[in-house]
């Protein structure tokens, strides 16, 4: 760690600092509108929150539900012209059937089964407010994640339990399949203050890696020869590109296929890694969390061209600091 850190942890912290910096200057003005933008969004919560009761104007809205129900007799009609309907597919069916199989089986119990059923269906899709409290079915609030209900400062500690437990099993795979079942079991017995928990993205950035983990090292047939027979710089330049479409970790695991690889050489692969995994998505585990967190505000997602476009200069600004103070 210590290694790390002295030889290239504090210029990754330069790097960042000129890229952040240099990002400032560039999007000054462009950040000031978004900082006007946010004002007004915040004052608009605050003043929604101040005086707008959800639960109060739902109450309202249900007792208005029945108000109307009942001034325009809705439920009364709906239900008079079901019968007729029912009836009448029950005359159809006794002209079609046989007076034997009326005798023998019981058509109406048959038919008032699969018309209920397909009633109350339709009214759950269409009208569920008109239906019996204990009958209508669940609602999943689209908008549950931006809920403004008070949440437990228990739940928050667990949920940094469970985060300091991941990180320090990340390398004790029984412990940690322990550990992330007892979250799904604690999230799920709580789930009322939960967010919704969405495994897709994670899920995908697990099974690349892990197809790394598992058919990285047969790429070494190409890749090994290639990082041997290259100069410094080439290296590094190929160690960033590589890099983009591949895991760092196995980019540098690679390179120790190579025999006798100096020092130097070692510093540009390593390097090269490192500059590489800011035009990687799914490589790198924060950057996908941040994509899922901000791709909803984009109308068409974002755009792989353009996140290679603004990635480009952060990127060259830290090759250039590994380079010059190699």
């Amino acid at each position: 760690m210590a290694f790390m850190v002295m030889n290239f942890g504090w210029k990754a912290v330069l790097a960042i600092v000129f890229s952040t910096t240099t990002y400032y200057l560039l999007l000054k003005n462009d950040l000031k509108q978004l900082k006007s933008a946010y004002d007004n969004y915040l004052y608009k919560r605050y003043i929604q929150k101040l005086f707008i009761s959800k639960k109060e104007l739902e109450e309202s809205f249900e007792q208005f539900e029945q108000i109307v129900d009942k001034r325009v007799s809705f439920s009364s009609e709906l239900d008079a012209y079901s019968v007729i309907l029912q009836e009448n597919i029950k005359e159809l069916a006794k002209e079609k059937l046989t007076p034997e199989e009326c005798e023998l089986y019981d058509i109406e119990n048959a038919i008032d089964e699969k018309f209920n059923g397909i009633k109350y269906e339709q009214m759950c899709r269409t009208i569920p407010g008109l239906l019996p409290e204990h009958k209508r079915p669940l609602y999943m609030d689209p908008n549950w994640d931006q809920r403004e209900d008070f949440v437990p400062s228990w739940i928050i500690i667990v949920h940094l339990v469970f985060l300091i437990w991941t990180v320090v099993n990340a390398h004790e795979p029984v412990l940690f399949l322990a550990g992330f079942l007892f979250f799904l079991g604690f999230y799920q017995v709580t789930s009322f203050y939960q967010n919704r928990l969405d495994l897709k993205p994670p899920l995908l950035v697990a099974f690349f890696l892990a197809g790394l983990m598992i058919h990285g090292t047969l790429q070494g047939w190409w890749i090994a020869p290639l990082l041997g027979s290259l100069p410094e710089l080439g290296l590094n330049l190929t160690a960033i590109v590589l890099t983009a479409f591949n895991d760092n970790a196995a980019i540098t695991y690679l390179s120790t296929l190579v025999t006798d690889f100096p020092d130097e050489l070692k510093y540009a692969i390593v390097t090269g890694a490192i500059t590489g995994g800011g035009l990687t998505l799914i490589a790198n585990a924060p950057n996908p969390v941040g994509q899922s967190i901000l791709k909803k505000y984009f109308d068409n997602g974002i755009s792989s061209g353009l996140l290679l476009k603004y990635a480009l200069l952060p990127t060259i600004i830290t090759a250039a600091v590994f380079y010059l103070l190699k």
